[in-house]
């Protein structure tokens, strides 16, 4: 058997939650997905993972992007959130193919997108869990801050401003450590932090005999 694995970490644009009322997963320049998708606009079933046994139906659509479309029921009805992992799965048998869809929640983790020189909080309902938190460097601990800067509308159809933060460690500013539109991960456990770069798209072939 051969399984074949997307996973995508969601942004609110993808979301629907940017005011486009377009859900969707948009599929990064170069990445190869035709061994799940063999053909443009035709629609596919993917079981749910979580209960085998709800189906969605999904597509992907090419045009100056390509996307895969038909997830906004389903990212609503499971309340997905920026920083969360889609998964689409393919598993090719010897007499046929199965298709499968999963998500993995991160709600122990706060996403911040780099955006005019400073940072947007893609997850505000976690802003707390940044209460108290260090970063330990070389034994030393390093207070992790975000400090709110201004609010701005984002987009001329926005439907309310946008706050915009200063990345801060110890009391200095570390948001040139960053280029604009950069996802950063922070992942708290115990009042101590981790900052990630996330790794927003993976490909997994696997293979073996049964």
């Amino acid at each position: 058997m051969e399984v074949i694995q997307i996973i995508k970490k969601l942004n609110n644009t993808e979301l629907g939650k940017k005011n486009t009322h377009e859900s969707y997963i948009l599929v990064n320049r170069g990445l190869d997905i035709s061994d799940l998708f063999k053909k443009t606009n035709v629609p596919l079933q993917f079981i749910f993972k979580k209960n085998n046994k709800e189906v969605i139906t999904i597509r992907k659509t090419e045009g100056r992007e390509t996307r895969i479309v038909g997830l906004g029921p389903f990212y609503r009805k499971y309340n997905l959130e920026a920083g969360d992992d889609i998964i689409l799965e393919k598993r090719i048998g010897k007499t046929e193919n199965n298709f499968y869809i999963d998500f993995k929640k991160n709600a122990d983790k706060l996403y911040l997108q780099k955006t005019r020189g400073l940072f947007q909080v893609l997850t505000n309902d976690r802003l707390s869990l940044l209460d108290n938190t260090f970063l330990i460097i070389d034994s030393e601990s390093k207070k992790v801050e975000l400090r709110c800067i201004k609010s701005c509308m984002k987009r001329s159809d926005s439907p309310e401003e946008t706050k915009l933060y200063d990345f801060l460690l110890g009391g200095m500013s570390i948001k040139d450590r960053y280029i604009n539109n950069e996802i950063v991960e922070l992942s708290v456990i115990n009042g101590r932090i981790k900052i990630f770069k996330p790794i927003l798209w993976k490909k997994i072939v696997l293979e073996w005999e049964g």
